[in-house]
């Protein structure tokens, strides 16, 4: 696994370089600066690739690299920023005694090679690549959300989940990015799960819209699919469904591509914790739920509203949807009964 040899090679070279040269308190300032490097590129990362899908610097079939790009390129710049301001503030060197040193030194290796490599192990995620570059999160014959394979240590977790906790604070604006990506990983790793490659990975302007009078609402209880079965909800959840208006400009996409945002109830929304659903299916004109796996392509000739089916856990509604990495729409009414057309 590619994964695996990045998290070993950079621990590794990042734990010898370390015990070999430098100090102790040297060593624990580069962790430092490494994990505040991997928070500046998560906080900033989607913004700065946002100018360039825009401006479409490279090129409508080159938008898809510059989130990857993004990430990439923050972390190195706040990284060397942050490792010379270092060097360049702490003259004289705090010293232990050499058994301290070495071994100290060693672990502090371990844990800035960690980061390091999950640093790397994100931005290669975010890449338009084969669905098993840097590792196979999701089979794609059958992906299920609830049971990722995770990378060697987590690397690429610990990265993400640390940055989840500080955008809580100073990093949050107008909300938390744990609140508009509970399951970031899970998200670049669906989002990318079909081998077509006439899906894209991002959209070059928002491209779906909910719609404000009556944006979701509980699924009747006597749901059936296409071929009148009945379908119930998970345990522990119900049926919402939600109308989502995707536009020609999306392009063909996947039901894993599409995502709803459940907030708590009593929560002021983005500001509660949150969790992520994928699509059941949508409504048939029949009132039926055509049931769609999440790794299948949906072909859209034309701007088009679909009834989407999803499972809301117990206690949350439905906030906010998005679409592939960068389209959203606030989900801003829901109602008891569906709407009359």
């Amino acid at each position: 696994m590619i994964a695996t040899a990045i998290v070993l090679i950079v621990i590794a070279i990042c734990a010898a370089l370390f015990y070999l040269k430098g100090s102790l308190f040297m060593s624990l300032a580069t962790v430092f600066t490494a994990i505040i490097a991997n928070i500046v590129a998560f906080a900033y990362f989607e913004q700065l690739a946002a100018i360039f899908i825009s401006r479409k610097i490279g090129g409508l079939s080159f938008a898809a690299y510059w989130q990857s790009i993004s990430f990439a390129l923050i972390f190195i710049i706040a990284f060397a920023a942050l490792q010379t301001a270092v060097l360049s503030l702490i003259k004289k060197s705090v010293k232990f005694d050499s058994l301290a040193e070495k071994i100290g030194r060693s672990v502090f290796g371990v844990i800035a090679g960690l980061f390091l490599s999950g640093a790397l192990l994100t931005a290669l995620g975010l890449a338009p690549v084969k669905n098993n570059i840097p590792y196979e999160r999701f089979r794609p014959a059958a992906p299920q959300p609830a049971s990722p394979t995770k990378a060697l240590l987590n690397a690429d977790g610990l990265a993400a989940g640390i940055f989840s906790v500080t955008s809580s604070g100073s990093l949050s604006g107008s909300a938390r990015f744990a609140a508009i990506h509970p399951d970031f990983l899970n998200e670049i790793y669906l989002n990318r799960i079909t081998s077509d490659k006439n899906i894209s990975l991002v959209t070059v302007s928002n491209v779906i819209e909910i719609p404000k009078k009556a944006s979701a609402w509980p699924a009747p209880a006597d749901l059936k699919t296409s071929d009148d079965t009945v379908i119930s909800p998970e345990a522990g959840k119900e049926f919402y469904i939600v109308r989502v208006e995707i536009k020609t400009a999306a392009g063909d996409f996947t039901p894993a591509q599409l995502r709803l945002i459940c907030g708590e109830k009593d929560a002021e929304p983005m500001k509660g914790s949150a969790v992520v659903e994928y699509p059941v299916g949508y409504l048939l004109k029949s009132g039926n739920v055509k049931q769609t796996d999440l790794a299948n392509k949906i072909t859209l000739k034309k701007t088009k509203t679909y009834d989407w089916l999803f499972n809301v856990p117990s206690g949350h509604v439905p906030v906010l949807a998005t679409f592939k990495q960068n389209s959203i729409a606030p989900v801003t009414k829901i109602v008891e009964t569906p709407p009359v057309e």
